[in-house]
């Protein structure tokens, strides 16, 4: 695979920052004395004077970005994912997410991607935390362009945000940046049961046709039927969400499905659908509308 650059999710974050420090007095940065890890330094570095290093007191980084949200500012607080999700869980979900404060709780060296420091460092279980919270919005960018775009909607997104990042470098793939847009902000949300009679939203729709146009030109540009001219995560990720697509009332033109189609009958992808087919189905159905 011929990929042009890798760079930090992180760094995409700290670049974002600097950006909208000159365009909103109104932000502040607040770190749990790793600011030169979660690369919030940068930030400091540029506007000293609205930037709070709380110490390794996790709760107490929550809970002072809670208060200053209420306030009227616009707190970004950092530090790894592990610490303020599961050290700080009940100030997050207390102080944050059921008040509804604007606070983007901005957090680094989540997944399996933290170096030499460990087991003990690792945020696995993160986004089931936050998404079991009240009011909140989780954004997880794919590569440092997007992860600068997310920081952007997030400053500019009144309501609490996890911003989950990375500590490894990970590809840039151009090909996809034309915009950020959070779901939340797309598709209101109607489902019963498993989704008969799913209908996406106009403006949904659109987005869907964007991305497919992204994808379309990559096939493109790759002059062969694989995203980037050989098989990649990326086809094994893009082919399922084409396949659910098609049981909504989604327009997708053929070339597309084909696609799809074709992802979907390789070996590699049956035999994980079997796998999953063998799992034990131990979920009640239920009726439920949101």
């Amino acid at each position: 695979m011929n990929w042009m650059a890798t760079k930090q999710t992180r760094q995409g974050y700290a670049d974002a920052l600097v950006e909208l420090g000159a365009e909103m007095p109104e932000l502040v940065v607040l770190d749990a004395d790793v600011a030169k890890a979660t690369r919030t330094w940068d930030f400091k570095e540029t506007f000293p004077d609205r930037f709070f290093n709380c110490g390794v007191q996790e709760q107490n980084l929550l809970s002072v970005a809670a208060g200053m949200a209420l306030e009227g500012f616009v707190p970004f607080a950092s530090t790894f994912g592990v610490f303020a999700t599961c050290r700080a869980g009940d100030q997050f979900r207390n102080s944050i997410a059921y008040p509804k404060a604007n606070v983007k709780v901005a957090v680094t060296h989540c997944g399996s991607s933290t170096g030499g420091d460990g087991a003990s460092h690792q945020a696995n279980e993160d986004i089931a935390i936050v998404r079991s919270f009240p009011n909140m919005t989780v954004l997880v960018p794919g590569d440092y362009e997007e992860a600068r775009l997310a920081t952007k909607a997030a400053a500019r997104f009144n309501g609490p945000v996890y911003l989950r990042l990375g500590r490894d470098s990970y590809p840039v793939v151009n090909e996809i940046h034309s915009g950020f847009t959070t779901l939340r902000a797309s598709l209101p949300v109607n489902l019963k049961g498993h989704f008969p009679g799913f209908k996406i939203w106009s403006r949904a729709q659109a987005d869907i046709d964007r991305v497919c146009t992204i994808w379309r030109e990559c096939l493109a540009k790759s002059g062969g039927p694989f995203l980037f001219g050989e098989r990649s995560m990326a086809d094994a990720m893009y082919a399922p969400v084409v396949t659910r697509f098609m049981t909504y009332d989604v327009k997708l033109e053929p070339r597309l499905k084909d696609y799809a189609g074709m992802i979907m009958a390789l070996p590699e992808m049956q035999e994980w659908i079997e796998a999953a087919k063998a799992e034990p189905a131990d979920i009640e159905e239920l009726e439920v509308e949101y």
